[in-house]
């Protein structure tokens, strides 16, 4: 059965079903060599550099609807018989690749911590405190103490403070429409978990350097991708076309980050502390004297569960080693990092097992 991909351009001429048809074309040229290249990572396991006919991808494409610029893409199954190197749907690799290239928002998560703490002084206030709500403070507390929300608990609060009447929400400083990019920033964060959860196995056998040649490779299609976001439309989404399926929700601000961040291929050595490590999403917060700033890291896939015993002990350390590809912007100073490996001794080495 084809798999469905629902590429949909919202506000501005979109909201009329029209796109500026020299944006549009270059859109979905770089949307034809995004999804190819994907599909083709998924069949052989290959980073193609440019598309060929023996690597091209036989997608069908809808007609639009109006109300909304629609578009559907029909991905064709891959035939009985017919091998494939990662046996996932194709929207859990596109999911998996699009958490790397577009991670949370920084102002999305700052937001969220300032949300928490709103949330706490205001639950606080009331006489009782059921032990439901014991146990919320006790999730908002950590997210206070600089722990990353988790994606569902991050959602929750940026849902709250879109609908709350609480002014301390107001004092931040964030209009409508910010709270409600970064609510669907979690959502389609949420759905992309989801997307590849079921799925870890197969993606947890691709390799940290294979799969950051694909990222980076598939960066520069992005802004192509986007093109109508410069003058038809405000924002752009994929789904599987059914309500609440959104697994990449881009917007300007996002395009922006993308083409800001790059990631290295080298891999460096970094002495720092290890602040707080989310076990389900493989995201943390380390600190380091080399470092200008608290900065998140990311564990891939395959080493989640080699590291975690690791991590979780690094955690009660002031010092460790740490095995990193950092994640730079245009000035070439680090936004995030990709955790390779660790040594608990801040003197020792480590080997490069993951390569």
């Amino acid at each position: 059965m084809s798999e469905l991909i629902r590429v949909k351009f919202d506000g501005g001429l979109a909201g009329t079903g029209q796109l500026h048809f020299y944006e549009y074309s270059r859109s979905q040229y770089a949307m034809a060599r995004f999804i190819a290249t994907i599909e083709h990572f998924r069949r052989t396991g290959k980073v193609a550099e440019r598309i060929t006919v023996s690597s091209n991808v036989d997608i069908i494409v809808r007609s639009p609807q109006r109300g909304s610029f629609v578009e559907d893409l029909l991905i064709p199954a891959i035939q009985q018989g017919m091998a494939t190197v990662l046996s996932t749907p194709l929207s859990s690799l596109i999911s998996y690749v699009w958490h790397l290239l577009a991670p949370r928002s920084e102002t999305t998560d700052q937001a969220v911590e300032q949300f928490a703490k709103i949330r706490i002084a205001e639950v606080q206030a009331s006489v009782a405190i059921e032990e439901q709500r014991t146990q919320q403070l006790a999730i908002w507390q950590k997210i206070v103490d600089g722990e990353r929300a988790k994606a569902s608990d991050a959602l929750e609060l940026a849902r709250w403070a879109l609908n709350t009447t609480n002014v301390a929400v107001g004092r931040l400083g964030h209009s409508q429409q910010e709270l409600a990019e970064m609510r669907d920033e979690l959502e389609a964060e949420v759905q992309r978990e989801k997307e590849f959860s079921d799925h870890m196995d197969a993606l947890e056998g691709v390799e940290e350097s294979t799969m950051n040649r694909l990222t980076s490779r598939l960066r520069p299609m992005v802004p192509e991708m986007a093109l109508p976001l410069r003058r038809s439309a405000d924002r752009m989404s994929m789904s599987h076309g059914e309500p609440d399926t959104t697994y990449a929700n881009i917007t300007p601000s996002v395009v922006a980050a993308i083409q800001d961040r790059d990631a290295e291929e080298i891999v460096v050595e970094l002495i720092g502390h290890v602040k707080s490590y989310d076990r389900d999403s493989g995201v943390g917060k380390v600190t380091s004297e080399e470092l200008l700033r608290v900065l998140n890291f990311v564990v891939p896939l395959r080493d989640r569960a080699r590291l975690r015993d690791r991590i979780l002990e690094a955690m009660k350390r002031e010092r460790v080693l740490l095995l990193c590809r950092r994640i730079v912007d245009r000035s070439g100073l680090p936004t995030s990092l990709i955790l390779i490996d660790l040594d608990l001794d801040p003197n020792g080495t480590v080997a490069l097992t993951s390569k």
